[in-house]
């Protein structure tokens, strides 16, 4: 029998960042592209840029008046009011503003060339086609105005390849005219459950027995983290069908393992492991409960070749130590796989 793993017994945060650190190696795998909002939550596999200035054209951030700020010098003051800018005008509509002239103004709206700053409607007067300036502080130049290309510039980065795309990135998105990203493929994740006292939900149970809940657990904390979960048959006490399942699990990104860990099921858990050379790279952590946690790697045949490792994790409870938080799958800090 290959011999059994040294034990390593790490406290949570060390236990923690063994996990994270190797999950930070893992190449971020094949990607897909999909349309807008059904890549939300996924995480970007190409760069996004500004397909042109954003804002395209100076544009008010306030309902109010369009002015000259040099004209202001003296407050208050009276300005001819000579038309009105709406928000969306035609391409050629926006008129050039003389000194001593001002257009009313909406939040969106192109401001007019020669303007170069807004006067908040709420520090105005207007009577007739004039209107008085009440403000009594200074108005500055670029008062209430966003610069064109303030935010971004034509051909500008806007999102990073392997930004996680929450709606505030795609806003951004849509803001460039993407409607469709190219994402990665969610990770594969698979959950296997030992022992003979777990039973399936809609199998018959006995006074002894419990339902398989743990399974279900970590797949929902899977695909909360970003994965896909892949739930296999119970294991049961028997070396043989363990480890057809065990090789099973190991086909896919990340194999968790979940159980009572009595000492004669770790025996056989562990003697199936290192018969697969599993390489453990701790084997306990300082936590109540969930001492007996476990997490290394084993290297595994892959059609097409190269052999590449999966990453496993074994724990006798769920929520003892959240291996699916620790995001395997997010390529922001990934590298090739060893």
């Amino acid at each position: 029998m290959p011999a059994p793993p040294t034990q390593s017994l790490l406290t949570f945060e060390a236990a923690r960042r063994v996990v994270e650190d190797h999950a930070s190696r893992l190449s971020p795998g094949s990607h897909e592209t999909l349309d807008l909002l059904h890549a939300a939550s996924r995480i970007l596999a190409e760069p996004v840029t500004a397909d042109r200035d954003i804002p395209p054209f100076p544009r008010s951030t306030r309902d109010g008046y369009a002015v000259r700020a040099a004209d202001l010098a003296q407050l208050p003051a009276k300005l001819t009011v000579i038309g009105e800018i709406k928000a969306g005008p035609p391409p050629g509509r926006v008129p050039t503003l003389n000194p001593t002239e001002t257009f009313s103004i909406m939040t969106g709206a192109p401001v007019p060339p020669g303007a170069d700053a807004v006067v908040m409607i709420e520090y105005t007067s207007l009577q007739n086609d004039c209107v008085e300036i009440t403000k009594t502080k200074r108005v500055a130049v670029g008062e209430n105005i966003v610069a064109q290309g303030a935010e971004a510039r034509r051909g500008s980065l806007v999102l990073d390849r392997g930004t996680r795309l929450n709606e505030a990135a795609i806003a951004l998105a849509a803001s460039v005219g993407k409607s469709r990203l190219q994402v990665f493929t969610r990770p594969r994740v698979a959950v296997l459950t030992t022992g003979d006292e777990i039973v399936a939900l809609d199998g018959e149970i006995a006074p002894t027995q419990i339902r398989n809940s743990n399974s279900y657990s970590l797949a929902v904390q899977v695909q909360e983290a970003g994965g896909e979960p892949v739930l296999l048959p119970i294991a049961p006490d028997e070396p043989r069908r363990l480890r057809q399942l065990i090789e099973q699990g190991l086909q896919a990104d990340l194999l968790l393992m979940t159980g009572g860990v009595s000492m004669g099921r770790y025996d056989l858990v562990e003697q199936v492991l290192a018969e697969l050379q599993a390489e453990f790279f701790f084997t306990g952590a300082k936590i109540q409960p969930g001492r007996p946690v476990v997490f290394g790697r084993v290297r595994v045949a892959r059609a097409p070749p190269p052999a590449r490792f999966s990453l496993l994790s074994i724990t006798n409870i769920s929520s003892a130590f959240p291996a699916t938080r620790s995001q395997p799958w997010s390529p922001s800090n990934s590298s090739p796989a060893p």
